[in-house]
């Protein structure tokens, strides 16, 4: 519900979840428009969280500017992991909705397995990993 200042009302704000296989600001690409969107999220009264294949000590929360459930390490190109798929059914119902952000590693098809006959809705952007 939003207030009167057009921002969401604590109560009832909207949560998201946001998938990406690595959040390591240093790889640049999907992680930066993931922060930039939770930024706009969060000026708008939503609230954001973020789940990823990296490793606990790979990654910086306080940098992303969201709490970081990070759940690797991973293994291989692939970034196999077997904790998202549980970790996504476990937790997914806590959000209104969840992002899945890049394709072509294991968690969009973590996401899919998940999240297909779930009452959240999930999106996915490819983040360009489409063009020709």
């Amino acid at each position: 519900m939003q207030s009167d200042t057009g921002l969401v009302e604590a109560s009832t704000a909207p949560r998201y979840l946001h998938v990406i296989a690595s959040a390591r600001l240093e790889t640049g690409g999907p992680i930066e428009g993931v922060r930039q969107r939770a930024r706009v999220l969060r000026e708008l009264g939503c609230e954001t969280e973020l789940v990823c294949l990296d490793a606990p000590d790979e990654v910086d929360a306080e940098a992303i500017g969201m709490p970081v459930h990070a759940l690797g390490p991973s293994r291989g190109s692939y970034r196999a992991n077997g904790r998202i798929v549980p970790w996504l059914r476990e937790h997914a119902p806590r959000f209104d909705a969840v992002t899945v952000h890049g394709i072509w590693q294991q968690h969009d098809m973590a996401a899919w397995r998940a999240l297909r006959r779930g009452p959240v809705p999930y999106f996915v952007f490819p983040h360009g990993m489409l063009d020709p």
